[in-house]
């Protein structure tokens, strides 16, 4: 007969002073401010985004639509 074992279950500590949530989180945003930069993303990063979301969905609309299927 086999035993099964109990798995260990992962517990933080409760919000408080010394949290680590807490802690992070006031140490990134300290960076940020630091930095004079925005936890959002930059102008680079917006174009990024669009530009890889055009590289997927511009393909697939035109194989969707026959433009890119070939079928001429």
């Amino acid at each position: 007969m086999k035993t099964k074992k109990k798995l260990n279950i992962v517990r933080f500590a409760p919000r408080g002073k010394n949290s680590f949530i807490e802690s992070v989180t006031a140490r990134v945003n300290n960076y940020f401010q630091q930095n004079h930069i925005s936890p959002y993303a930059n102008a680079a990063m917006w174009v990024k985004t669009v530009v890889m979301l055009l590289l997927y969905f511009v393909p697939y609309l035109l194989m969707v639509t026959g433009v890119a299927g070939g079928n001429a």
